[in-house]
């Protein structure tokens, strides 16, 4: 039962993507309920132009019947006081320098890559570390007991769920930002790190690209060579003041301002047919 004229928002398709990151009914349940939707709504919103060309190709959507809004970056992450984000890293008790990966533990993210890739940036870094926040999730233990047999597990850390507030201070402590996933119908985390001031690397994969700009660093995530290159350039631009600069102003073009105004928009559109 839905009304005669809806609009639905479609994240991605990844369970198409990556289908051994789903458990089996989550897999059906996804398909069902997307192609219904797809089927069913009036109008449609994809949040990228990967999601949009992915409902268009496999839900046999009219491309007139889906439009692309991004999401937007809260005003929260922005760049901090030194002061403050010190007083932060020593009592979170965070290395001076370090690769942040934000999100949920799960074989969708690339990690175990990650851990290589690092592998191979701490044999001639020995001061930088690499810190893993986020819930567990699907599949979370073999990534875990991967990080544990590293030779470098003293300098690998599972900070578990940080709480939203922190968020803006944890970027700012950050050395760059990791995204490597094999896929994505977004990726904030890229974005509000770049907000903070924070570069941020991420795979060629689904949406990722689109959110590319400033030194943003594009790495293929089945590379483990391109993710640890990718983060030794990014280590020594981190505090380089003009990317900072640009950073910032990249990421100020993804505004929720914005998208609650596109969101309207085609809301009155709909309403008017």
């Amino acid at each position: 039962i839905h009304p005669r004229k809806s609009i639905v928002t479609i994240h991605d398709l990844g369970y198409l993507h990556e289908p051994g990151s789903h458990t089996r009914a989550s897999r059906i349940q996804l398909r069902l309920t997307t192609q219904w939707n797809a089927r069913k709504a009036k109008h449609l919103i994809a949040i990228s132009e990967s999601t949009r060309q992915d409902l268009i190709e496999h839900c046999q959507v009219d491309p007139a019947r889906v439009s692309v809004i991004r999401h937007g970056v809260e005003p929260a992450f922005r760049e901090l006081d030194e002061s403050e984000v010190r007083r932060y890293r020593i009592a979170a008790r965070l290395p001076e320098r370090f690769v942040l990966y934000l999100g949920t533990i799960q074989p969708r993210k690339n990690l175990v890559r990650l851990i290589d890739a690092f592998e191979q940036i701490a044999h001639d870094d020995l001061e930088v570390e690499l810190v893993l926040a986020g819930r567990n999730g699907w599949l979370a233990k073999p990534i875990r007991q991967h990080a544990s047999s590293s030779h470098f597990r003293d300098r690998i850390r599972f900070l578990g769920h940080v709480p939203d507030e922190q968020l803006p201070l944890l970027y700012n402590a950050a050395t760059c930002v990791a995204l490597p996933s094999l896929y994505e119908g977004f990726g904030l985390p890229a974005l509000e790190a770049q907000a903070c001031g924070v570069p941020a690397l991420v795979s060629n994969r689904g949406a990722l690209p689109e959110l590319a700009g400033a030194d943003m660093v594009i790495a293929d995530p089945e590379r483990t060579d391109e993710i640890a290159a990718g983060l030794v350039t990014l280590c020594r631009q981190r505090h380089v003041r003009e990317q900072i600069d640009r950073r910032i102003e990249h990421a100020a073009e993804f505004s929720w301002v914005n998208s609650a105004a596109q969101t309207r928009q085609l809301f009155e559109e709909v309403l008017e047919e």
